[in-house]
């Protein structure tokens, strides 16, 4: 699919507390955020449908006044400096900070600053479909997580709903609360994140002060469950650890609150969608799991090789002149089943220590069953070879001491699609020829072209010929040819 997609509004865009928890700033007070419960701003102002009482933010139709009967509005914390402070810790009704128990906050909301009955959301009616427990970079005290809700039956109000994320013992508790009338209207999808996920191109429509989703555990999944009053509405769990950057999104077409139970009903995501810094789909449908590769303008899964599915057929490793090789070095991969896409697999070569260098490109790079894919360093086309694929920094070792060959293996992700070896050092024979590997491919015999064939010796040989005798290429080899016969 393509990336250029509306992003769908969200009803409101009024900002959301926590409300379990009560930040402090350094002077030991609350900090001004002109949030329900909260300190006002220091110009005495509070969010859009709230009122400034006693230097806190209350609803602007009595949320928070005492009921008749109880003056104080509730009974004070022990210890609590402020008995006369509206603001009190308990459940009882007139207690800001408690607001579903209140007698009126519970069945009412401000619509167009007009108070109404709250429309709650029943089990079904809400389906988390996308998470992004762990941005780029350090995200401990960032905010910058968030959660993908669909609204599979609408209209609703969001208003005091809960987040309940588990990894071990008690669960975390976060909560939206709101005068306004939190309403989502049916086929939204909502994003409820911390309070810096802007920071990432994500605009929340309801921003949590705080918010945070743990990205990894001695457990190996978090669980997360959305909860009006004591009723679930839908449930979940992620893997741990959290892959960096990446969300964890239902698969696209399921938005159900029964199948998203099930752990193979999600994946990575694998579609970027700007101004979203990360792979994911923050508040828009979501697209192609991971891996995923863009053909033209439309996004879709990668077409992965199966092991043996690619078959190393020719390696250039010690370019010439030996001066400087400049990342000219090059992997030939015969493609004996496809098509396929190169995008993501791994060169990996083990000498001393282990060299790994992917293919990451987002544009789908597609090979032909029988055709002949070489995998390069920038440098090589001043050799003037026609790289299928090209690893910035890429190159191959040509010596190690008291070793006489390197392994080579084409890796995707743990699975290993081929493995091989080459000779060592470069500069030596390469029986029964007496040509050494500078500025010469060690190639496969053409009648070897098996992942199994190939983990022969002697079914490799030192490149015949010379220099120039190939098509365009300057040295000696066949690059994205068939090899011709070993001598």
């Amino acid at each position: 699919m393509s990336t250029a997609r509306s992003r769908p509004l969200f009803a409101t865009t009024l900002a959301v507390v926590v409300i379990a928890t009560v930040g402090c700033g350094a002077d030991g007070g609350v900090q001004t955020t002109g949030a329900l419960g909260e300190r006002c701003n220091k110009d005495g102002s509070c969010q859009r449908g709230l009122v400034c009482v006693n230097d806190f933010c209350l609803s602007s139709y009595g949320y928070g006044d005492p009921p008749p009967g109880d003056p104080t509005g509730g009974d004070p914390r022990p210890g609590d400096p402020r008995p006369s402070d509206p603001r009190r810790s308990d459940a009882g009704p007139g207690d800001p900070i408690t607001p579903p128990a209140d007698a009126i906050s519970g069945l009412t909301c401000l619509d167009a600053g007009v108070p109404r009955a709250r429309k709650v959301p029943s089990p079904g009616d809400l389906v988390i479909t996308e998470v992004y427990p762990d941005p780029v970079g350090a995200d401990t005290s960032s905010y910058r997580e968030w959660i993908e809700i669909y609204v599979a039956r609408g209209p609703v109000d969001l208003n005091d709903l809960k987040i309940m994320i588990t990894t071990t013992g008690s669960p975390t508790t976060k909560q939206l609360a709101s005068a306004d009338c939190l309403s989502a209207a049916t086929g939204a999808y909502v994003v409820v994140g911390g309070q810096s996920t802007a920071t990432d191109g994500v605009g929340a429509g309801l921003p949590i002060n705080n918010f945070t989703l743990p990205n990894s555990s001695t457990v190996q999944r978090a669980a997360l469950a959305l909860q009006a009053g004591p009723v679930t509405i839908d449930q979940m769990s992620y893997p741990l650890p959290a892959t960096e950057g990446t969300s964890y999104m239902l698969k696209a077409g399921i938005v159900d609150a029964a199948l998203n139970d099930d752990p193979q009903s999600w994946c990575l995501a694998g579609v970027p969608n700007p101004p979203f810094s990360g792979i994911g789909s923050p508040g828009l449908a979501n697209d192609v799991c991971a891996p995923a590769c863009r053909e033209a303008a439309t996004w879709r899964a990668v077409r992965t090789p199966a092991a043996g599915g690619l078959v190393v057929t020719e390696i250039y490793p010690d370019p010439n002149p030996p001066t400087t090789d400049g990342n000219r070095e090059w992997v030939e991969l015969y493609v004996a089943t496809g098509p396929v896409d190169l995008n993501g697999l791994s060169i990996v070569v083990v000498t001393s220590s282990t060299s790994t260098d992917t293919i990451s490109a987002a544009d789908c790079i597609a090979a032909a069953p029988g055709t002949y894919a070489v995998v390069a360093g920038q440098g090589a086309a001043t050799d003037n070879v026609a790289a299928a694929a090209v690893i910035t920094g890429f190159a191959l070792p040509n010596s190690w001491t008291g070793h006489t060959a390197a392994p080579l293996s084409i890796n995707l992700g743990s699975t290993v699609v081929d493995a091989v070896s080459y000779p060592l050092p470069t500069t030596a024979a390469v029986p029964p020829s007496t040509s050494s590997l500078v500025g010469r491919s060690y190639q496969l015999a053409p009648d070897q072209q098996d992942a199994a064939a190939n983990d022969v010796a002697s079914a490799w040989c030192a490149a015949p010929g010379v220099a120039g005798t190939a098509p365009a290429f300057v040295g000696i080899g066949t690059p994205g040819a068939v090899n011709p016969a070993c001598p």
